[in-house]
């Protein structure tokens, strides 16, 4: 029952950052990539679960979360 539990927990986790995302954006001023990356990083996703969710790969999103510290 407790595997169960985890594996619900992620799931919300993930329903509520989709529904953030969508939220935000809207199709005058769509919402840049590295910007979404952003966000959910902000949100506690790791970079394979941001790449799940962009549809990028774990790599691409490790270089854009470095570029994006060292811009801070």
């Amino acid at each position: 029952m407790n595997m169960e539990s985890n594996d619900a927990k992620k799931i919300i986790k993930r329903l509520d950052v989709m529904i953030n995302l969508l939220l935000s954006s809207n199709k005058i001023n769509p919402i840049k990539d590295a910007d979404k990356i952003s966000y959910l990083s902000q949100l506690g996703l790791n970079s394979s679960e941001i790449a799940e969710i962009t549809s990028k790969s774990r790599q691409n999103i490790d270089v854009v979360l470095r570029r994006l510290k060292r811009k801070k």
